[in-house]
């Protein structure tokens, strides 16, 4: 088998490559089990026109199979030897059967014999010398055949002892026959256009859905390869993607071949947006059947931040994973239920939407049940999603408290970076109002699941206890809009003495800091009691402070234009 590859070596791509030449490194990167022959064969002989219509197809993703055919023969047919009889070996021994069936024949005959004998008593002498004798070379007979039958002893031999000075003799290699009697493998390379994936091995050519930087060849910046030779694996991905989604796609069935069978720095996909859901079942099948090797290139693109904390994908990946290993009817009802927490995974980036209380009410009543049906074998993963829940609803209260204070006075603070949200300030505080329900919901169910006295069940404690701080820094905030939206009203800038103004900026500036220094959402989020009790009482005097510098406008106005 020639896999000497020299001619074209995979790192020497030419300026100047033609599609010919790119398809036959490609063939030879991933084929490099077949001739080089076959492969010359099957680029420069057979008919390119598929490939030439798929890299000028004008659909943005498209799709090209080449099947591979490994057809075992040998080099002469054994039938052959077999009806040859100068291959046979002539076996002048009966088998014991024959032998032992002859045995009582001649015992028989040797018994009507001896009744002859008794029944015919003139019969001459000479008759009865030649009787004896014919049963004299009867028995001898018989004592050969059954010594024959008798297992021969061979005596044991000593087994010397290894001596350690000695090298042992070299063990000769059995040999499995003669060179012309082994299997010969040939292959054949076929074109496959249709939009079905292949039931045998098959190289593919996808097109990216980004063009690929740092590299000079054309058709590697378009368009991506790959080989599927495990079609078990990637069979099994697919039933277990039909049990879990409504329908799959060719798009899908595409998506898993290439995280499969692709090992790339840049993972290709071909994903829908819109479609959140089956993309996640999609990499959690991937996650479940790829190998170590790939899991750990996967794992070392990803931020190290998103590795240490636990997250809702990385709590549903290993339950695919799980179901994968063994499916069943009651793990399927089972896992359907707990990929509706999937949603969960939306909270961090819709906590300033009001949608985010169904999401967090949802998954409130869906960890209940999940609770009440399945706490016996699945106690611990409910322990740990619960409590991540419990994380994100206390984050999102958080969150819409810090964003009220920093919407007031972001103009104070143009060297912060953080944004200023697009709702309204009356939406924040629908948000805080509805969600605090849920949270102390989440909180008695967190108490009834978790292990009294572990870290968990001491942090929903905490948190409890800083709920009732939330409600104090919600009504003082209050407080500090009403005074700090009077501090705007454009009548204050008709005077030309600004000195209590700015002591009140220097007021707000600390109020802000305060908030910033102690940061808020992960006090609330791991039960930071002191931290989160040191804000309150900053508001406390900070606004105590302005209600004395600065007066109402009203009475503002009245002292310095009467």
């Amino acid at each position: 088998m020639d896999n000497k590859h020299g001619q074209e070596d995979d790192e020497e791509i030419q300026n100047d490559e033609t599609s010919q030449q790119w398809l036959m490194r490609q063939l030879r990167k991933h084929l490099e089990h077949v001739p080089d022959q076959v492969l010359r064969e099957f680029v420069h002989q057979q008919d390119i026109t598929p490939l030439r219509n798929f890299m000028t197809g004008t659909r943005q993703r498209r799709c090209l199979f080449i099947q591979i055919e490994e057809i075992v023969t040998t080099a002469v047919d054994h039938k052959f030897f077999d009806q040859n009889p100068l291959t046979e070996v002539e076996k002048d021994e009966k088998p014991i059967e024959e032998q032992l069936s002859q045995l009582e024949v001649d015992q028989h005959i040797e018994q009507e014999l001896t009744d002859m004998q008794t029944r015919k008593k003139s019969v001459l002498s000479t008759n009865k010398r030649k009787m004896k004798r014919f049963n004299s070379k009867k028995s001898k007979k018989i004592q050969e055949k059954e010594t024959q039958l008798k297992p021969l002893k061979v005596p044991e031999k000593p087994v010397p002892a290894p001596n350690p000075t000695i090298e042992a003799p070299p063990v000769p290699v059995q040999s499995d026959g003669p060179e012309f009697l082994k299997a010969h493998t040939s292959y054949v390379l076929k074109w496959y256009d249709e939009e079905n994936v292949p039931e045998s091995k098959f190289v593919f050519m996808a097109t990216r859905d980004e063009i690929l930087s740092g590299t000079k060849s054309e058709f590697d910046k378009m368009f991506v390869t790959g080989y599927c030779k495990d079609l078990f694996k990637y069979g099994k991905a697919i039933e277990i993607g039909k049990l879990l989604l409504k329908n799959i796609t060719f798009e899908h069935k595409m998506n898993l071949v290439m995280q499969l069978e692709t090992n790339q720095t840049k993972m290709e996909k071909w994903q829908d947006p819109e479609g959140r859901f089956e993309n996640f079942i999609l990499e959690s099948l991937v996650n479940a059947f790829q190998s170590s090797l790939q899991r750990m290139n996967t794992e070392s693109m990803l931020d190290p931040s998103e590795l240490d904390v636990e997250s809702i994908e990385t709590l549903l990946k290993s339950r695919v994973k799980l179901f994968a290993l063994a499916p069943s009817k009651e793990g399927l009802t089972q896992l359907k239920f707990e990929l509706s927490l999937l949603e969960m995974k939306y909270i961090s980036n819709e906590m300033f939407e009001e949608s985010v209380v169904g999401r967090i009410d949802r998954s409130s009543s869906l960890l209940s049940m999940l609770f009440m049906l399945y706490r016996d074998n699945s106690r611990e993963w409910i322990q740990k999603t619960l409590f991540h829940c419990i994380e994100l609803t206390a984050r999102t209260i958080a969150t819409n408290i810090h964003q009220r204070v920093w919407n007031l006075v972001h103009e104070d603070n143009p060297q912060c970076d953080r944004k200023i949200s697009n709702v309204s300030d009356e939406t924040h505080v629908n948000i805080i109002y509805n969600i605090q329900p849920l949270l102390v919901k989440l909180l008695n169910l967190g108490f009834t699941v978790l292990n009294e006295g572990s870290d968990e069940y001491i942090c929903l404690q905490k948190i409890e206890q800083c709920i009732k701080i939330v409600n104090y820094i919600q009504e003082e905030l209050e407080v500090f809009k009403d005074i700090y939206v009077d501090l705007k009203n454009p009548v204050r800038d008709l005077t030309f003495d600004r000195t209590a103004l700015d002591k009140v900026q220097q007021i707000v500036t600390a109020l802000w800091h305060s908030f910033e220094e102690s940061y808020f959402e992960s006090s609330l989020e791991s039960g930071n009691y002191d931290s989160m009790k040191n804000v309150c009482l900053t508001m406390v005097q900070l606004i105590s402070e302005m209600k004395e510098i600065m007066p109402k406008v009203d009475s503002f106005c009245q002292n310095k234009f009467n």
